[in-house]
């Protein structure tokens, strides 16, 4: 217990900070649990969607089965930053993008056989360059029982 005045005073601002910070506490947790609902609530509308239009259009069981596994996936694999999220990336100067989109794709076509060939033959220097200049490469996240050529 406080002796004097000075203590009782310290022991009020003590007091009158701790329900500050713990009023601050439980609105951020508030906050958080209502974006978790709200988030979940969006999720759940999407699905109701998609079970209402499978069932409209009657979509085989086997094939509705096989939606559902890919969508569910889907859902649980790391996809990483993708380029159009980035919104800095857009104001960059073309050289600039053209040399970071290099750094990015050149390591990922250089797996492929003929890139990695074609590459190393020493043909065209700038031939992936101009390969990624002309937009022909792109980030693109798949399953890996997704087709990619259909």
């Amino acid at each position: 217990y406080p002796d004097n005045s000075i203590e009782s005073a310290f022991a009020v601002v003590v007091a009158m900070i701790c329900v500050v910070v713990m009023t601050l506490f439980l609105a951020d947790v508030v906050t958080t649990f209502i974006w978790i609902n709200e988030n979940r609530r969006g999720q759940n509308k999407k699905v109701q969607l998609m079970k209402d239009y499978l069932q409209q259009k009657e979509v085989s069981f086997e094939l509705q089965d096989r939606m559902w596994f890919v969508l569910k996936h889907m859902d649980t694999v790391h996809k990483g930053v993708e380029e159009e999220s980035v919104a800095l990336l857009k104001v960059l100067p073309p050289m600039l993008e053209l040399e970071l989109q290099a750094e990015v794709f050149v390591p990922v076509l250089t797996r492929h056989p003929f890139f990695g060939t074609y590459g190393a033959s020493g043909a065209d220097p700038l031939a992936m360059y101009n390969l990624i200049r002309k937009r022909a490469t792109h980030s693109e996240n798949i399953d890996n029982k997704q087709e990619v050529f259909a």
